[in-house]
């Protein structure tokens, strides 16, 4: 018991350490007045080193790996979860197909969903440091509306070669390519998907639709993925075809 309530607070401390030295890296950047998306990516290449490190720190002092142990975690999950939805009376097929879904949209996208969790983590404390800056030192770090953000040409390549990788899989017949490129692609079709949100937004705000409108199609966009899918391709089409006709030489994102 004493041994567990000392591995907590080693935890908790940790924790709030990797917080701290995050914000005020933040707020050195933010002071430097450094352009707002090269902060988040500045902040999440830091954390995402942290966190290797802390891999490596848990295989070291462990000999245990971080993420087999990980996958040992998810994959006893759905076996338990399999178990319980064959005892329901649900078809082989059925489970069958369950079990492939959960192995390709969780235990091979474990590194998208790490990545992205990173991604909003930085963001969050982005915005709450923005805001102390604002206030105590009156600095402003200019950031773009949301209904105005959207990607950087660049970004589309990598979508187009992380493709090109998949359609070119049987040819390349390696495993861990394959798997690090459905990784960027989910992360990439979530950050298109966020874009292609934003310009709903932007058009709902150009034709004065009302608030209680514009929150419910918020809702159906995220319920229905078909329409989910739309509003990513949208953000995608939006690279070449700008619908908003905005400015894009300031590489806002």
């Amino acid at each position: 018991m004493p041994f567990q309530i000392d591995y907590f607070i080693l935890n908790f401390i940790i924790f709030i350490t990797i917080f701290l030295s995050l914000d005020v890296l933040i707020f050195f950047m933010i002071k430097k007045k450094i352009k707002w998306i090269n902060i988040i990516i500045s902040s999440v290449i830091y954390l995402l080193i942290l966190f290797v490190l802390f891999v490596f720190f848990i295989k070291k002092t462990t000999l245990h790996n971080f993420f087999n142990y990980l996958n040992v975690e998810l994959t006893g999950s759905l076996n338990n979860f399999l178990q319980s939805e064959i005892a329901k009376g649900l078809s082989k097929e059925e489970v069958e197909n369950l079990r492939l879904f959960f192995e390709f949209f969780i235990i091979k996208m474990i590194f998208a969903y790490i990545f992205l969790f990173v991604l909003v983590v930085v963001f969050l404390n982005y915005l709450v440091v923005r805001l102390f800056m604002i206030n105590k030192y009156k600095i402003i770090n200019e950031i773009p509306q949301f209904k105005m953000w959207y990607l950087d040409e660049k970004v589309i390549w990598i979508l187009i070669l992380a493709l090109l990788f998949i359609i070119l899989k049987k040819y390349l017949n390696n495993e861990v390519i394959f798997s690090i490129t459905l990784n960027i692609i989910f992360v990439l079709a979530n950050l298109y998907f966020l874009i292609g949100l934003s310009l709903v937004f932007f058009f709902m705000e150009k034709y004065k639709i009302p608030f209680f409108m514009q929150v419910l199609s918020v809702i159906i966009i995220i319920s229905w993925n078909h329409l989910s899918f739309i509003i990513m391709l949208t953000g995608i089409l939006d690279t070449w075809l700008n619908f908003r006709k905005i400015q894009k030489g300031g590489n806002l994102i």
